[in-house]
């Protein structure tokens, strides 16, 4: 499968998601008094819910859309873990192979939402070390990508893409001849040259480059300067409302709305 043939259609794509991972806990309540305690809102609660978050969730889109995911991550060994392992279990077409690291808590995000669409409260329990070496080793053990069509990294800067890691995935990648995006942060995007695809939306772009793109056409600059800056074969800069500006091997197309 080429690369364009992806960018049209998910059906059938075998991909493998390496990133952050995070359990998206909802917490789902009603309010109709202040406390008498403190100037808040009391939420009596009716049910919880837990969905994958963070790479796991860049995973289960690419499942939704017709692809067969395979999401590799780190989480604790804690409750948190254990329920991310079971929500990913319940999405079609998405299958996880989850590294256990006792020194760190699953990275887990906890929304209190009332009335059915007020969020309340958003409670994160993190840690944003770099994993070890040894984790790094557990989670390239036996990584093979011939069976594969795309490898995606997805980055949250929680720790787990180290330029170690990084490193030795694209270069996997590379030796089997699998394209590979990037869903990078700005801080991190220096780590993955010789990617195929950087996604960043306009606000990273301005971090990296030091100029907010203003339009699209202004967008198109900052692309070709992100080729340059970051060694890499495509940028997709996306731009709101506005839609997006992508460059690809020095050609840079627009689409998307322009004022």
């Amino acid at each position: 499968m080429g690369f364009g043939e992806m960018l049209d259609s998910f059906e059938g794509l075998r991909a493998v998601v390496l990133g952050d991972v995070m359990l998206d806990e909802y917490i789902i309540g009603s309010v109709d008094r202040i406390s008498p305690e403190a100037p808040v809102m009391v939420v009596r609660k009716k049910e919880s819910r837990w969905v994958p978050g963070g790479a796991a969730n860049v995973a289960k889109n690419i499942a939704a859309l017709g692809g067969e995911v395979e999401v590799i991550g780190v989480v604790g060994d804690d409750e948190g873990g254990a329920r991310l392992r079971e929500a990913i279990e319940k999405q079609g077409g998405l299958r996880s192979r989850l590294v256990v690291d006792g020194s760190r808590v699953t990275t887990r995000k906890t929304r209190v939402v009332a009335n059915h669409s007020h969020q309340v409260l958003r409670i994160d329990e993190e840690v944003n070390d770099s994993v070890s070496s040894e984790v790094v080793d557990r989670i390239l053990e036996g990584l093979d990508f011939g069976a594969v069509d795309l490898v995606v990294l997805s980055d949250y800067l929680k720790g787990m893409l180290t330029e170690g890691l990084v490193s030795r995935v694209i270069g996997l990648a590379r030796d089997a001849g699998k394209p590979i995006v990037v869903n990078a942060k700005p801080h991190s995007a220096g780590l993955f040259g010789g990617a195929d695809l950087v996604t960043l939306n306009r606000g990273e772009a301005a971090v990296v480059i030091g100029e907010r793109p203003r339009d699209l056409n202004h967008a198109k600059d900052i692309a070709e300067e992100l080729f340059v800056k970051l060694h890499v074969e495509g940028v997709l800069v996306t731009m709101g409302e506005l839609g997006m500006s992508a460059g690809w091997r020095g050609v840079v197309r627009l689409s998307g709305l322009r004022r």
